[in-house]
């Protein structure tokens, strides 16, 4: 950030150019310019870095469907995803952004198949 601010100051200061300062502090013109605008903006405040991390995630299920499956899955161990969807979507019809069978199989999964243990279905052997 002092790089920065130092940067903003000399900008403001008018005894370079845009394509001097930036040569000078090593940045292209156009990370020079988005620096001078979230000055601008916020003050010393817009020149900290920022997160990157999108703030939604459009494919995310939402958590109230995950919510159905992992109920549902608790109360049917054995079916599985196709069969928990097909079923889900007859009783709730007002829904309409039913993950795939994929989809929900992987929530499963990762969600230990909803029991919260330490992970998936256990697998039996025959003697």
């Amino acid at each position: 950030m002092d790089q920065r601010l130092q940067f903003v100051t000399d900008a403001l200061s008018d005894r370079f150019t845009m394509t001097e300062l930036c040569e000078r502090y090593g940045v292209s013109r156009r990370i020079g310019y988005k620096w001078l605008a979230r000055f601008n903006e916020d003050g010393k405040r817009g020149l900290v870095d920022r997160s990157r991390r999108p703030l939604t995630c459009p494919t995310q299920i939402r958590p109230v469907l995950a919510g159905l499956l992992c109920e549902f899955r608790r109360l049917h161990p054995d079916w599985g995803a196709r069969k928990l969807l097909k079923v889900l979507r007859r009783r709730h019809p007002e829904i309409e952004d039913w993950p795939a069978a994929s989809t929900a199989a992987d929530l499963l999964a990762r969600r230990a198949w909803c029991g919260g243990g330490a992970g998936g279905a256990s697998i039996t052997t025959r003697a």
